[in-house]
């Protein structure tokens, strides 16, 4: 999209340019907190996050979620944005409510539209970094419903892959498959690894999570593996001939190897999202 950014809440683009001026010292707050160490909020992070997921996700689909949903879409905004609170390595994005590392658009004559901020991103084909506009939010919620929308409705191959229940292996792929993010590697010859990265890290934050709430796992990890895409598996069939089967590891199985930090905590690269 390569128009001025919405930030998923209808508003006049002037009004919003207005709303953002006027948060900017809060803006600026925030990132000296992040610079300093932000503080958890009260009862916990992972807590807190899952509360405000459960506020935004009837404002995306008018329903309630399941427990798989909710756990999925956690896992991702953990690893990939902090929840908006975990972009130590770009400043800039901090106090943005951005809980998906979202992009908006390319910045026109060296600019970003209102409701964004200028950064940057890596693309694995280029080997290169860019210059990139990413969506700013007025609040948590607004944050975290683009994000349940960008791994639902956007992606629905992904959003069945988690209904499923198929292992976070096999969801992640469909992520991947449908471009939510591209990885550090070379997608021609190591996109699994690139898969195998980002699951590992975002079954890692999933074990925290599920710690913190004190719930059951409600998904495998699946098998890690590198070298070339492998195929994806359809929810409601048998993997195919030439995918590992998936683990059946709980949450104190191994996490994959050669994990990357997310954009947010260090710089993982994003494909499309926007």
């Amino acid at each position: 999209m390569n128009s001025p950014c919405d930030p998923s809440i209808p508003r006049s683009s002037f009004g919003w340019a207005l709303e953002w001026q006027a948060n900017e010292a809060r803006r600026q707050q925030l990132a000296q907190l992040a610079r300093d160490g932000a503080p958890a909020p009260a009862g916990g992070v992972h807590r807190w996050a899952r509360g405000v997921l459960e506020q935004a996700w009837p404002v995306v689909h008018g329903t309630k979620p399941t427990q798989r949903e909710l756990d999925a879409v956690q896992g991702v905004a953990a690893f990939d944005g902090g929840y908006g609170r975990g972009y130590t390595k770009k400043t800039e994005l901090q106090g943005a409510h951005n809980w998906g590392a979202v992009q908006c658009c390319m910045p026109k004559n060296g600019e970003c539209p209102g409701g964004s901020i200028k950064s940057s991103d890596y693309n694995a084909k280029t080997g290169k970094e860019y210059v990139v506009c990413f969506k700013a939010y007025p609040d948590d919620v607004a944050g975290a419903a683009d994000v349940i929308r960008h791994l639902t409705t956007h992606r629905p191959k992904t959003w069945a892959a988690i209904k499923a229940g198929l292992p976070v292996q096999d969801w992640v792929r469909w992520m991947y498959v449908e471009h939510y993010f591209g990885g550090f590697k070379d997608p021609t010859t190591q996109g699994e690894q690139n898969v195998t990265d980002y699951a590992g890290a975002v079954w890692r934050q999933l074990q925290k999570i599920w710690a913190e709430l004190g719930t059951s796992p409600s998904f495998e990890r699946g098998t890690a593996a590198g070298g070339p895409l492998r195929p994806s598996v359809t929810p409601g069939s048998s993997p195919p001939s030439s995918a590992p089967p998936a683990s059946s590891a709980g949450p104190s199985g191994a996490a994959a190897a050669g994990v990357v930090l997310a954009l947010g905590l260090a710089g993982l690269a994003l494909a499309g999202r926007r």
